[in-house]
């Protein structure tokens, strides 16, 4: 098709009469469009339309070839970043994303766009992040979880056609192995036990929290009907819309947990309602739960005691009781057997102590000399002064390495040559080498 470019008014049948538009429609097309192009030029002067259409035109071949952005970036180019991160947010709403992260990650991206001063699109820099990175105080791990948004943010704009490429991709990640302040530890089963004898209605959460493994916010929004309480064999059900690595689990619960779980049911409850609608501690219960059972939430040493210590435990009990990791790492959640054995489990002094305690001890021969044990060697003729001798097997005599005893009694090989080196071993008869060959 060869190059077009023409203004005109589209006409349309009304009531069987033709009717001419009053204002101006222009067409073009040149060597890169797939197809002719129509835009409204809402003018009714021919001369104004001829005009605004040959800029339209100019400006979409300078786009093609590269001398412009394309129109999208253009258009994004003319918003505030804050209403790009409103875009974010929706988008993120949108895909079902639990509420907490959503608003987590959008006010750490506000937060560096409001420090930085950034206003546009174009005021997105790598350096500047890290040099708003470098004067933050927070630890490694709040590092990279500001990175980890913002990057994100970056990447979706770039998805989404907003901007050409990440700004923020060449950022260094954040090293944070080794380097957490406030790592969660497990209970031990004495703290344990003291902190259900002060929780008084609320031990049964405990309880759950800690023999489930489940993370806090999957067990508060735990519904009667994803518990079955009857038989023998009572579980709990996660849903995929509730855990974290979006997977069902089933998980078993212990008999007595069950019975007090069925004494919490009503019969005006609906099975759609939180079983721990009311029983569920807030942050501030339990650090007085804490505070009356004598456990310090924070010693100061880097680990601290909060509601992701009670996830930790399955992983600390079980190995001082012998439960298979296969079994710890299917009920945490985890797709790495390494986060579960590195994480989540550690070994107590006693439970190292018992383990190690099953080696056998090995000691000196009482007769040894007291500079040191020497190594018996057992001769030919110690060995066939053996009341057993050791068999041989069936047609194997011709692969023995071993001499035939000697014809003339009382007479024996030596096995040691006096030098100390070793002999020569026998070789296999002519006869079997030329079998096997």
């Amino acid at each position: 098709m060869a190059y077009q470019e023409h203004v005109f008014r589209q006409s349309r049948t009304v009531e069987g009469k033709k009717v001419r538009s009053q204002l101006y429609t222009g067409q073009y097309y040149f060597d890169g469009l797939a197809r002719p192009i129509r835009v409204a030029l809402n003018t009714p002067d021919k001369v104004t339309a001829k005009a605004r259409l040959r800029k339209i035109v100019v400006r979409e071949q300078r786009r093609l070839d590269g001398l412009l952005p394309a129109k999208e970036l253009a258009q994004a180019a003319r918003k505030l970043l804050s209403e790009h991160l409103a875009d974010y947010e929706a988008d993120l709403k949108a895909q079902e994303l639990a509420r907490h992260h959503v608003k987590d990650t959008c006010r750490r991206i506000a937060r560096v766009f409001r420090e930085n001063s950034w206003k546009t699109l174009t005021d997105l820099s790598g350096a500047g992040f890290t040099g708003w990175r470098a004067n933050f105080k927070g630890s490694a791990k709040t590092k990279k979880e500001y990175q980890v948004s913002v990057n994100a943010f970056a990447n979706w704009l770039v998805r989404q056609e907003r901007i050409e490429r990440n700004p923020f991709k060449g950022v260094s990640r954040v090293e944070i192995r080794g380097k957490k302040v406030r790592e969660p530890r497990p209970f031990t089963t004495d703290e344990f036990r003291r902190l259900i004898n002060v929780a008084g209605p609320r031990t049964v959460v405990y309880q759950l929290l800690a023999y489930s493994a489940q993370r806090m916010i999957e067990v508060y929004k735990l519904r009667w009907c994803d518990i079955f309480l009857e038989g023998e064999k009572p579980t709990a059900h996660f849903r995929i819309s509730t855990t974290k690595d979006k997977a069902d689990r089933w998980v078993p619960l212990p008999l007595p947990l069950a019975a007090k779980l069925r004494a919490l049911w009503r019969s005006g409850f609906s099975r759609e309602q939180r079983v721990f609608w009311q029983l569920f501690p807030v942050r501030e219960t339990f650090l007085k739960d804490l505070n009356a059972a004598g456990i310090i939430q924070n010693a100061g040493d880097g680990e601290i005691v909060g509601f992701h210590s009670f996830r930790k435990c399955l992983g600390t009990w079980g190995v001082d009781c012998g439960v298979a990791q296969k079994a710890t790492q299917d009920t945490l959640g985890h797709a790495d057997s390494n986060l579960t054995a590195n994480l989540y489990s550690r070994i107590t002094a006693e439970s190292m102590r018992r383990e190690l305690d099953k080696l056998p001890w090995i000691d000196a021969h009482p007769d040894a000399h007291e500079s040191g044990a020497s190594v018996h060697v057992m001769t030919l003729q110690d060995k066939l002064n053996l009341e057993a001798p050791i068999p041989k097997a069936v047609g194997a005599e011709e692969l023995s390495h071993e001499p035939a005893p000697p014809d003339t009694p009382g007479q024996f090989p030596k096995l040691v040559d006096p030098t100390g080196l070793e002999p020569v071993t026998f070789s296999m008869s002519r006869k079997r080498s030329n079998q096997l060959s």
